[in-house]
């Protein structure tokens, strides 16, 4: 879930080529994954739209309809879901990329997991599955990532994964409205005031001296 009470900031963050290899993530009894299949879409929007993404699912849907449905074929290859007992989804994350001046980039992007699942460790899972999808797919290229004091939970989450924060430089995505690519600033400096109080010492410490 976002936390909507703190300042929102943006913040970027780095997993290096090198340490993107394939992972095996742990899941809950009865719980299993896969990639993505043709309907998918309407678990990808109710999940999405759980976690505060979006409004209602119909934004979400209309989203996921414009920005990534016209790439059916990739998206079999890269949206990966954490599925319940019953074969449900209830996380999900997407292995994605973005093309740009200085050259193609691997990002991760859109990780969530429902909130009645949440404390299982299904977050940690999706992003071993999509980190799995980047080694086969971008074999060598470092993974950005979006996220955003919102979502301060979800940045020590990718911190135990080995991702660091980058003090400069971000990544372009899908804009909303457009479609089109685009870099919103990095607030990483900002991000950390704005952290302080809701993280320990150490965990705060940890983010600001790991950032590169």
């Amino acid at each position: 879930m976002l936390d909507k009470s703190l300042t929102h900031c943006h913040i970027y963050m780095v997993l290096p080529g090198r340490e993107v290899a394939e992972r095996t993530p742990r899941l809950p009894e009865g719980y299993g994954w896969r990639l993505y299949r043709p309907g998918d879409e309407v678990h990808w929007a109710r999940i999405e739209t759980s976690v505060l993404e979006f409004s209602d699912e119909a934004e979400a849907l209309d989203y996921f309809t414009r920005i990534f449905l016209p790439h059916r074929e990739q998206l079999a290859e890269r949206l990966v879901f954490v599925t319940d007992p019953g074969g449900t989804p209830v996380a999900t994350a997407l292995a994605w990329y973005s093309q740009e001046a200085d050259g193609r980039r691997a990002v991760l992007h859109w990780v969530a997991a429902q909130p009645d699942q949440q404390g299982k460790g299904l977050g940690r899972a999706v992003v071993q599955l999509a980190l799995n999808r980047f080694a086969r797919l971008e074999p060598g290229l470092d993974v950005r990532l979006h996220t955003q004091t919102w979502s301060y939970p979800a940045v020590l989450l990718y911190r135990k994964l080995g991702f660091r924060a980058l003090r400069n430089g971000g990544v372009a995505m899908p804009a909303r409205e457009t479609g089109l690519p685009q870099t919103r600033p990095n607030q990483f400096d900002q991000a950390l005031e704005v952290l302080r109080p809701v993280l320990t010492d150490a965990q705060w410490r940890d983010l600001r001296d790991s950032a590169i």
